[in-house]
Order: structure tokens, then sequence, then C-alpha cells
């Protein structure tokens, strides 16, 4: 079956989001995760804004700001550890959903 490009942009950053938790990795792989979770949370975010379903848009577009690399949010490991698992969840929730649409 052929999968959207929003589907095969998130899959990656779900597996960088959870290699993330899993050890302690230095700080290029963290900007690394940075740029792909922005960049797929804002890519899935403007496919969803065209079909008008605002939770979704703000539970992609949540993680996009959070992860931004130009301006990042500092929190400590603890945080960002929860954060990460989360934001893994909600956009594998998104692959899921995107996945069904076609």
């Amino acid at each position: 079956t052929q999968r959207s490009p929003a589907v095969v942009r998130a899959i990656g950053p779900v597996i960088l989001l959870l290699l993330a938790v899993s050890g302690r990795w230095r700080y290029g792989f963290y900007a690394l995760v940075r740029i792909a979770v922005c960049g797929s949370a804002i890519s899935v975010t403007l496919r969803e804004s065209a079909s008008k379903k605002t939770l979704w848009i703000w539970l992609i577009g949540t993680p996009a700001v959070l992860f931004n690399p130009l301006v990042p949010v500092h929190l400590p490991r603890a945080y960002w550890q929860v954060t990460d698992l989360l934001t893994a969840a909600i956009l594998a929730a998104a692959i899921l959903a995107l996945h069904r649409k076609k």
C-alpha cells in the first residue's frame, strides 16, 4: 500500500524520540531530534489544518513549539523523558490516523 508523505515523515521522529529516552546521547543527537520532531510536527499540522481538525492541530502543533531548534525550551532531563514519550505517542497516533485516512 502507498503511505502518505506525512506518515513517512512522522515515523523517523517517533524512533528518534524513543531512542532519546533510552539512553544518554551527545548534544548533536538531541539537536537532530529537535529538528526532526519540529519538522515532522509542522508537516503533519499543516496537513491536518486543511481538514480543520482542531484537536490534531493542537496535539501535534504543541511539540513543534517545544522541540523547535531556533528558540530551544530548556527542561530538566526527567521532564524531557516524559515529553519525549508523550510526543512519540502523539506522533504514533497521528501516523495511525493518517494511515487510516488513505
